[in-house]
């Protein structure tokens, strides 16, 4: 997760514990269940009720980094900035016949 995921995700703010931290009654006290639902399940009303209210039960995927973000993100640095531009410098100079041709290749 970066920088920008996280700026992304809003915060909850709840009165109650995290529902990790509740027992099974509680949760069903706090989602509004009867105390059988274990047993029984949700009929097909409540169902729908619960999918329109809350969405469907799916993970939110992440944006895919295209081929050019990958790469911009590999050289986007001062450091491989320094190092092409003296590769260039080097391939002028090495094209123009400047200094030894030996020094120019190597």
């Amino acid at each position: 997760m970066g920088k920008k995921e996280a700026e992304k995700t809003p915060e909850v703010v709840r009165d109650v514990p995290p529902w990790h931290c509740m027992t099974k009654e509680e949760v069903c006290k706090e989602m509004g269940l009867k105390e059988d639902i274990r047993r029984t399940g949700l009929t097909t009303a409540e169902a729908a009720a619960r999918l329109e209210k809350y969405g469907e039960n799916k993970m939110t995927e992440a944006e895919k980094e295209t081929l050019l973000q990958k790469i911009w993100n590999q050289v986007n640095n001062v450091l491989v900035g320094i190092l092409v531009f003296v590769a260039i410098i080097s391939a002028i100079s090495a094209i123009a016949g400047i200094g030894n041709a030996v020094q120019n290749w190597i």
